[in-house]
């Protein structure tokens, strides 16, 4: 088999009828209003009752919970930022955890199926989301991005409890007038730690032979997985009155970045693919490509091809449950590494491509634009619309850029809207709605430079302007 570029190999996958050269009209439709989203968790929607009925799963909690270790912040954050102790983004154990505890000393299997640790049945048992939905009004949003966490990586849909929870937050999303996208993340230590969770697969092996513990994030078993965590939202969202509007997922790797494998089951699905014969078991893989001029072949071609062949497959599931549903991904680069045509950049964008169709684009969720001023975003925006074009998708992804309020003003989110609403993107979406709150501040990555109300009003202001009527986008 001749090697094909990237883009001839997306438009193998994926053929373009002949009214793709009117594409521009197709593609941007003139819109109602734009999508103004929130970034949260089930914490945010979930019913109370619920969450205390999952939380209630297990031995009795003990009364206090452990005094943090944490240090306290080196830098005091600016004049009206709540500090709180300092949290980290927890979709299941963070990753400094996971690469010094074992598997087995992070899980509280108190639960019928480990599902939850103490600190998350705290977190459910005194949750009380009023507030932050209120706020979420108050602010103008009209989307909701909900993460499943903290059930990542547990068959959530087979505890009715746990199932319970997730249908209450979809349906409470929908019930409050948001347009509801229930997502997980793909990386996490829940998903990934234990490859024997997964018949068959292997710990991820990278091109010099070392193995760190996790599973191949190529491997058939996790993908089915991953394809039954989404399929199963997709039937929540059919039972609830006006059902969701979309699903999403998190690519980024909370733990052991595994984003090229050398595994002895990826090694025969390239020869398959290819019709090499690369042997398995080799000491230092990457030393037999190189020396017979197949790297590229393996890490760029055919690394694509299966990303996209796993972004297919859940596509395809998804929409025979119900085609209406949009389809998203976080991350077109990774924020620190734009760029750099890496694995993991390529992982990314093959995922973003392969949930998309022309009559059902996907969502790409940057976040290298989340603390953009207004032309650095604009900057951003067009380039993902050049590298999409470049890739061969013009038409089945669109962009949908990330925005947060740490380290910017109040009044920044007035410039960055005015960017969004000349832009061909149909919204954005802000990280996170805790920002907004009373969320503790994470020392690396800042604090909010001015009081919650003021950016309140501000995304009020925006919104508002981002959901009146669009007559037309800037192509």
């Amino acid at each position: 088999m001749s090697c094909r570029s990237i883009a001839q190999l997306i438009a193998l996958a994926f053929f373009v009828s002949a009214c793709a050269n009117n594409q521009h009209a197709a593609i941007h439709p003139p819109r109602e209003e734009k999508v103004c989203a929130i970034y949260t968790s089930l914490l945010s929607f979930a019913s109370e009752d619920s969450m205390h009925a999952l939380a209630a799963l297990g031995p009795p909690l003990p009364a206090t919970e452990p005094a943090a270790t944490q240090p306290a912040a080196a830098v005091q954050p600016a004049t009206g930022a709540v500090v709180k102790k300092a949290k980290k983004r927890e979709y299941a154990s963070s990753s400094t955890h996971a690469a010094s505890q074992p598997y087995s000393d992070l899980l509280d299997d108190s639960t019928p199926f480990g599902i939850l640790m103490d600190k998350h049945r705290r977190s459910l048992a005194g949750t009380k989301n009023d507030s932050e939905i209120a706020m979420a009004h108050e602010a103008g949003f009209n989307t909701a991005f909900i993460t499943l966490y903290p059930i990542h990586g547990r068959d959530w849909w087979s505890l009715p409890q746990a199932r319970a929870m997730v249908a209450s937050a979809a349906a409470r999303g929908v019930k409050e007038h948001f347009h509801v996208h229930m997502g997980f993340s793909l990386f996490n230590s829940w998903m990934c730690e234990h490859p024997e969770k997964y018949p068959g697969a292997s710990r991820t092996i990278q091109c010099d032979g070392t193995r760190p513990n996790w599973v191949c994030y190529f491997d058939d078993g996790l993908w089915n997985y991953y394809i039954k965590n989404a399929v199963e939202l997709a039937k929540v969202g059919n039972e609830i009155q006006g059902n969701i509007d979309g699903i999403f997922v998190d690519p980024e790797a909370y733990g052991p970045e595994c984003y090229l494998c050398f595994c002895d089951n990826c090694v025969r699905k390239f020869n398959d693919w290819s019709g090499q014969h690369m042997p398995t078991g080799l000491v230092k893989p990457d030393s037999w490509l190189l020396a017979r001029g197949l790297w590229n072949r393996y890490s760029k071609d055919w690394h694509d091809h299966e990303v996209l062949r796993h972004a297919i497959d859940l596509r395809k599931a998804v929409h025979a449950v119900n085609p209406n549903l949009r389809l998203s991904s976080l991350l077109w680069d990774y924020p620190v590494a734009v760029g750099v045509g890496d694995p993991r950049q390529q992982y990314f964008r093959m995922l973003a491509i392969g949930l998309g169709t022309t009559a059902k684009p996907s969502w790409v969720l940057p976040e290298h634009t989340y603390y953009s001023d207004g032309p650095d975003l604009k900057r951003i925006i067009d380039q993902v619309y050049t590298d999409i074009d470049a890739a061969g998708a013009s038409g089945r992804v669109e962009v949908l850029p990330g925005i947060r309020i740490l380290r910017r003003s109040a009044s920044s989110l007035l410039e960055r809207g005015e960017v969004l609403k000349q832009s061909r993107v149909p919204g954005y979406w802000f990280y996170e709605l805790g920002d907004l709150g009373e969320k503790g501040i994470i020392d690396f990555e800042g604090a909010p430079t001015d009081p919650g109300p003021q950016y309140i009003g501000a995304f009020r202001k925006m919104n508002r302007e981002l959901r009146a009527p669009v007559k037309s986008v800037t192509p």
